[in-house]
């Protein structure tokens, strides 16, 4: 049976050696997993360094507002796009890795994310350990599509899931304090874990009474929650209004009715793309689901995440069923998923862990096989 430290060891050989194709695609330029494409460079020229990677004929990813944000994580309030400031904590430690200097940020971008996979990885096998499960199992979540996308696109997904990774850890080993810290961590890198931390709290207060650390667990999004009320008043509306692409599925189709709610100020910023949605649904989906739910040994975590994304996928737009959104918002399903089959394993878990670890195999094969993309770099 393969140890821990050697399933470890194999996520990050196949990560680094994902990143070695991608940047040989770009004559080894690591900055060509960031994807900055022509206007945006424009645009931000202040920001840019030199030798960087910019594509000529692409509208780039998310990675790009990363790295602006990374060069200078505390912006005036003049920033043109404050809300990317809410996933503060990757470009801020991708800041604090390569020491303020714009040329390492490409390579301390990818150093993070790599680092949080690694840990997340750790995380998820000895928690399966400790359960008398075999570590192996974690390659499912170290190598999951969300996080194979997450290190070629410069994402926020690694990190958060690598901490919530953590959270659940520390959760199982009955350290509340240690699993909120993690999970108000995750948060800062990205608000789609808040999922987790809701099912765990769930559980703990309703199914195993141990309603103390379910509050302290529950306690763990009030700092992001805080953040966010402050980047809220220091860049106005336009740190939540402007948010509309960060928060598709699964939470589309209840955003797009809150816009039409008659919400009095100051509030009503507040309800636009941002932390209420999240929250409401969030919560209000993991009480219905838990009461249908009630199994004998808890709440089975990864089916109650399951259920949660099908029910707000009937609110998707056409133009969200790309693979690589869906990667994206489904990556949480991952950590949970493990822990699903580390506490009685059925049928459909075993089917849908089969699932993923096809998902990953064709994440593999499309970054070795996707094309060169014309770009230049920066002067």
């Amino acid at each position: 049976m393969i140890s821990l430290r050697r399933t470890v060891l194999i996520v990050g050989m196949v990560h680094l050696v994902l990143a070695v194709v991608v940047s040989y695609k770009f004559n080894w330029h690591i900055s060509g997993l960031i994807r900055i494409n022509f206007s945006s460079a424009q645009m931000r020229q202040e920001l840019m360094s030199p030798d960087l990677v910019v594509l000529t004929q692409s509208t780039g990813f998310d990675g790009k507002e990363h790295y602006f944000v990374a060069v200078d994580p505390f912006p005036g309030p003049g920033y043109p796009t404050p809300y990317r400031l809410k996933r503060i904590l990757y470009p801020l430690a991708s800041h604090i890795i390569a020491c303020g200097k714009r040329e390492w940020l490409p390579a301390a971008m990818f150093i993070v994310n790599l680092l949080a996979v690694l840990a997340g990885t750790l995380f998820i096998g000895k928690t399966l350990q400790c359960a008398g499960r075999p570590p192996v199992w974690a390659i499912i979540y170290g190598l999951s599509i969300g996080e194979i996308v997450g290190l070629k696109y410069s994402l926020t997904s690694p990190l958060a899931l690598g901490l919530a990774a953590g959270g659940m850890y520390f959760w199982h080993r009955n350290r509340a304090i240690a699993s909120a810290v993690f999970f108000s961590l995750s948060l800062l890198s990205n608000e789609y874990t808040l999922v987790i931390p809701v099912i765990l709290a769930l559980n703990g207060f309703f199914l195993e009474k141990q309603r103390v650390r379910a509050m302290i667990l529950a306690a763990s999004p009030l700092p992001w929650i805080a953040y966010v009320f402050f980047i809220t008043r220091l860049y106005t509306q336009r740190a939540v209004t402007d948010a509309g692409a960060i928060f598709a599925p699964p939470l589309q189709g209840i955003i797009d009715i809150i816009h039409h709610l008659n919400v009095t100020p100051p509030w009503r910023h507040f309800f636009y793309n941002d932390v209420a949605p999240l929250i409401f649904a969030g919560i209000v989906a993991m009480i219905v689901i838990s009461q249908i739910l009630r199994l004998k040994n808890g709440i089975a975590p990864y089916p109650l995440l399951v259920l949660y994304y099908i029910a707000f996928a009937l609110f998707l737009k056409e133009d969200c069923w790309r693979i690589i959104n869906i990667s994206r918002y489904l990556s949480a399903v991952f950590p949970l998923m493990i822990m699903g089959a580390m506490t009685n394993p059925n049928r459909i878990e075993k089917i849908l862990a089969a699932g993923s670890i096809l998902f990953s195999l064709l994440a593999i094969i499309g970054v070795l096989v996707e094309p060169r993309v014309p770009f230049i770099l920066w002067h």
